[in-house]
């Protein structure tokens, strides 16, 4: 039960970081071409000029890095099943948001004349610009690759015990 309970947990992390590093994501984008957009909806609101959105790349960077430091303190914290049912399900939905951004939505032009809005529906958009951006299938990858550590972390501790049993020879 409790192993369903934190698979249950690294779903929704998955859906909500994809969700996240989208709303961030469409922000960046939104500012290389100059516009603003509403926080909601994502319909451009005003024309800025394009600029570096240097304060959403901090936050898109940190957001990352809490991501991953969680992922590596469940395996730590937690037992390894329940690490393990976490871990994996974070990254079966976080991959699977990221096959969904590429095969849901067509990639079409980006100007207005020639076709679709490039910022628009809502929580749509956050997926489809989350689950394109590197750092979701990167952080999936970390998700499986932490589940490698507690075996690292015991063979050394192991190693460790061993070498200080060993007996002493005192030098003449």
């Amino acid at each position: 039960m409790r192993q369903l309970t934190w698979a249950a947990v690294g779903a929704v992390a998955g859906a909500v970081f994809v969700l996240v590093l989208g709303y961030l994501s469409m922000r960046v984008s939104a500012a290389h071409d100059g516009v603003a957009l509403h926080p909601v909806t994502n319909d451009i609101e005003t024309v800025v000029g394009p600029h570096v959105p240097a304060l959403i790349l901090a936050v898109t960077a940190i957001v990352g890095s809490v991501t991953i430091s969680g992922l590596v303190i469940s395996v730590v914290r937690l037992t390894p099943g329940s690490a393990a049912a976490a871990n994996i399900a974070f990254a079966v939905v976080t991959f699977a948001l990221v096959i969904t951004a590429y095969t849901a939505w067509e990639f079409g032009p980006a100007v207005r004349e020639l076709g679709d809005v490039p910022y628009s529906g809502g929580v749509l958009g956050w997926l489809k610009y989350g689950g394109r951006d590197s750092l979701a299938a990167t952080t999936a990858l970390v998700a499986v690759a932490t589940l490698a550590l507690p075996p690292i972390f015991a063979r050394r501790a192991r190693q460790e015990m061993a070498h200080s049993a060993a007996p002493r020879t005192r030098a003449h």
